[in-house]
C-alpha cells in the first residue's frame, strides 16, 4: 500500500515538475520572441555605460570643482590634484554656482578674491587648505558668502521630489495605456463615443490628481521631519506654472512613450531609457558645472532639467516670473510638442 502511494506521490511531483517546466518554457518564448522588448534590454546598459563614460569620465576624477573668474592658468594653486577648474567669465555668474552648490570655491585671480559657501563641507575644506598651507603665498582677500541659508538636503531634496513626479507620470500613464491596450480594455473603449482626445485627456486630468495628493504627502513630510529652508518671498504664481507644466511635461511624454507599444516588457525598457539620463543628467543629484559642454547641452534639452532648476531657483533663492521664464517656456514647449505627438501617433490597439 505504502509503495503505491510513493508512486502516486512521484508521479504527482514529476507532473507539476513538468507543467512548470512547460510554463518557464512559454514565457522565455514569448519574451525572446519579443525582439523590441529583447533589444532594449541588451542595448540600454551599453547605451547607458557609454554616455557616462564619454560625459562624466573626466568629471568623476575630481573631488573638488572650483571657479575661476577668467582663465584657469592664472591661478597660483592650479598644480593641485583632484581640483577642477572651471572658467567663468562674471563673478556674478560665478558667485550664484557658489550659493547653488555649483562650484566649492570662487577665485578671482585680478581682484585677489577668493569666495566660499560654509554649506558646503568641500568649500570649507578648501579655505582650510588656503589658510593654513597657502595664505602667505597667494595674498588673496578671504570672503564668506553670507546669508546662505541653503542646506544640500533642501537643495537635492527639490531633485528627488522632481523624480519622484517623473516616475509617477512616465509609469502612471504610459505602462497603464499599454496594460489596457494589451487586455483587450482600449479595443472595447474603440466602439464607443469615446474619442482619442478625450480618453487621453481623461487620463492627464486623473494623473495630475493623483500626482497632486502624492506629492503634497511628501512634501508636508519633509515639512515636519526637515524643516526647509526657502527663500524669504515666494512667486506662489510662478511655483504654481512650473510645477503644473512640469507634471503635464511627464504626463505628455509618458502618452508619447506608450502611444502604440502592446509589449509590457517593451513599455518598461522605453520609460526607463528616456527616464535614466533624466535621472541622472538633470542636477537632481549634483550639479553638472565641470561635466562635458555636450552634457550640459543635452541636458538643457531634458524638461526635467527645467523643472528641477524652476523649483530651486523659486523656492532656494526667491526667483521672480521674469527670471524663471524660460523655463516655463521650455516645460510649456515640450508638453505642447509631446502632447500634440502622443494623440497623432496614439492607436486604440496595434493590428500589426
Amino acid at each position: 500500500m505504502g509503495y503505491f502511494k510513493n508512486q502516486n506521490l512521484k508521479q504527482s511531483l514529476k507532473q507539476s515538475l513538468k507543467q512548470i517546466g512547460a510554463m518557464i518554457h512559454a514565457r522565455n518564448l514569448e519574451f525572446f520572441r519579443d525582439k523590441a522588448a529583447l533589444s532594449w534590454n541588451m542595448l540600454f546598459p551599453f547605451v547607458l555605460i557609454l554616455g557616462m563614460y564619454f560625459g562624466m569620465s573626466d568629471f568623476s576624477t575630481y573631488h573638488f570643482k572650483v571657479g575661476v573668474i577668467g582663465e584657469a592658468t592664472q591661478v597660483p594653486i592650479a598644480d593641485l590634484k583632484y581640483v577642477k577648474y572651471i572658467e567663468i567669465k562674471d563673478k556674478a555668474i560665478g558667485l550664484k554656482s557658489l550659493k547653488q552648490f555649483g562650484v566649492d570655491f570662487l577665485i578671482d585671480p585680478l581682484e585677489k578674491n577668493y569666495w566660499f559657501n560654509e554649506k558646503s563641507k568641500e568649500g570649507y575644506f578648501l579655505d582650510k587648505l588656503v589658510q593654513e598651507n597657502l595664505a602667505g603665498n597667494l595674498l588673496y582677500t578671504r570672503i564668506q558668502l553670507e546669508n546662505i541659508p541653503v542646506r544640500y538636503v533642501d537643495w537635492f531634496g527639490i531633485g528627488i521630489l522632481v523624480i519622484n513626479i517623473m516616475y509617477g507620470c512616465l509609469y502612471g500613464i504610459g505602462y497603464v495605456i499599454v496594460r489596457y491596450r494589451k487586455n483587450g480594455h482600449l479595443k472595447r473603449l474603440q466602439v464607443t463615443p469615446i474619442t482619442v482626445s478625450q480618453f487621453l485627456i481623461a487620463q492627464v486630468v486623473s494623473r495630475i490628481g493623483i500626482i497632486f495628493v502624492s506629492s503634497s504627502v511628501v512634501i508636508l513630510g519633509c515639512f515636519i521631519l526637515l524643516k526647509p529652508v526657502l527663500a524669504e518671498r515666494l512667486d506662489y504664481i510662478s511655483l504654481g506654472l512650473v510645477f503644473i507644466f512640469g507634471i503635464l511635461s511627464f504626463i505628455s511624454l509618458g502618452l508619447l512613450l506608450c502611444s502604440r507599444v502592446t509589449s509590457e516588457e517593451l513599455s518598461r525598457g522605453i520609460i526607463e531609457m528616456v527616464s535614466w539620463p533624466m535621472l541622472i543628467c538633470s542636477g537632481a543629484w549634483f550639479s553638472l558645472e565641470g561635466t562635458h559642454p555636450w552634457l550640459q547641452n543635452f541636458a538643457s534639452l531634458l524638461p526635467a532639467t527645467h523643472f528641477i532648476e524652476g523649483l530651486r531657483q523659486i523656492a532656494l533663492y526667491g526667483a521672480t516670473f521674469s527670471e524663471i521664464l524660460p523655463h516655463i517656456m521650455m516645460l510649456a514647449g515640450s508638453t505642447l510638442v509631446f502632447f500634440l505627438l502622443g494623440i497623432g501617433l496614439f492607436k486604440w490597439q496595434n493590428k500589426e
